[in-house]
């Protein structure tokens, strides 16, 4: 219940957290890849329950994080279709997500392995966000130069 509960929490955060879409997204990932690190690399069934509501608290911030970048900039006559295609490949994801578990846990070592490269591929996904909040500082300070 309490990994559950920090989906909803992430999402409620995001709506009333005023930054920009490069930090919440950099701090998604970041609280993925130390939930799902968590999860991996403990034995105990408490740290996976801390883990995964570390993990899904990330889960909950990023989706509106991604929903609502993508619309900003989309011309109204189609916001519709970008949260459709966004939806889309949320409900894609999810539907994936066993199998490349399932994938990792015979290739990478086991099931911990496997939800430790999780954590590896969302810590991969702060970098990226970090890259962009980098290059949009950039473009704020060369537009008010």
């Amino acid at each position: 219940a309490l990994a559950s509960f920090a989906n909803p929490a992430g999402a409620l955060i995001f709506m009333f957290w005023r930054a920009r879409f490069e930090t919440k997204l950099t701090v998604s990932f970041v609280l993925m890849a130390i939930g799902f690190a968590v999860i991996g690399l403990t034995t105990d069934w408490q740290s996976v329950i801390w883990g995964a509501a570390i993990a899904n608290l990330g889960c909950g911030m990023i989706l509106p994080t991604v929903v609502s970048w993508g619309l900003q900039d989309s011309p109204p006559a189609i916001r519709g279709k970008v949260s459709g295609i966004l939806m889309a490949c949320n409900f894609l994801g999810q539907f994936l997500s066993p199998y490349v578990m399932v994938w990792l846990k015979e290739n990478a070592g086991g099931l911990s392995r496997g939800v430790f490269d999780y954590a590896i591929a969302c810590a991969l996904g702060a970098v990226l966000g970090l890259a962009l909040w980098w290059a949009a500082s950039r473009r704020t300070v060369a537009v008010s130069a």
